[in-house]
């Protein structure tokens, strides 16, 4: 309807390996927008490996979001995350993204590291990437995983959450210096606290938003693509 605000995410593996259908849908959705007197807002969720200049003035122009997947400094990151020839993901990443990091315009850019078993350490991640040009840093822990021995197990709950609280406390002592919360987890909570905000449903799968395939095919969530329940 008219005055609606509509957000378009993108998400794969990884959104510019398909650089054509990618442009093609910003461009298709700005236009529809426009003739339905519609607000469209994007997203992305991207490892930062592919993208060119091109692509950060797409990202800065069309005011989006961008969720770049890095795990922590390099060490940390290209433990599980590196390059087809094994070259350093980390790196890569950074450098492609330092033009938009150190000039955003209109994009609003944050690192999401996911947390595996193998190292639940959550301050040093987010000390990692602020140190490479992120002012804000959030978090996800592995829940499940091809890979056998990455998924967290049922006795890493408790030392991920004293990780979080470890994070958290350190990010409030550097609150007066930093001048601002870097831990975006931990700001989503406060804000959350602050107006009595309680989810109503886990997610927004059914309620809010709904996912599409690489094959066109509509599913609830990007988490049940080609689940056919």
């Amino acid at each position: 309807g008219r005055g609606q605000r509509v957000t378009i995410g993108f998400i794969g593996a990884e959104p510019f390996l398909n650089r054509k259908l990618l442009y093609w849908a910003v461009e298709y959705a700005v236009s529809r927008g426009k003739e339905a007197g519609a607000r469209v807002g994007f997203s992305i969720t991207t490892n930062g490996t592919l993208l060119t200049l091109e692509d950060l003035d797409l990202l800065r122009a069309q005011s989006f979001a961008v969720s770049v997947s890095l795990d922590g400094g390099a060490e940390m990151n290209d433990r599980d995350r590196r390059g087809r020839r094994g070259e350093s993901a980390f790196e890569l990443s950074v450098e492609r993204l330092r033009p938009l990091l150190q000039a955003p315009g209109r994009a609003r850019i944050a690192a999401r590291a996911t947390v595996t078993r193998s190292d639940l350490r959550v301050l040093e991640r987010i000390e990692a990437l602020s140190e490479a040009g992120f002012s804000e840093v959030g978090v996800s822990p592995l829940r499940t995983s091809p890979v056998p021995g990455l998924a967290l197990e049922e006795g890493d709950w408790p030392v991920f959450l004293d990780e979080m609280v470890r994070a958290a406390e350190a990010e409030l002592r550097q609150l007066p210096r930093q001048g601002h919360l870097r831990f975006s987890n931990l700001a989503v909570a406060i804000k959350q606290l602050h107006v009595g905000y309680c989810k109503p449903l886990p997610c927004g799968a059914a309620a809010s938003y709904v996912s599409v395939s690489a094959r066109g095919e509509y599913f609830t969530c990007h988490r049940t693509v080609d689940d056919p329940r």
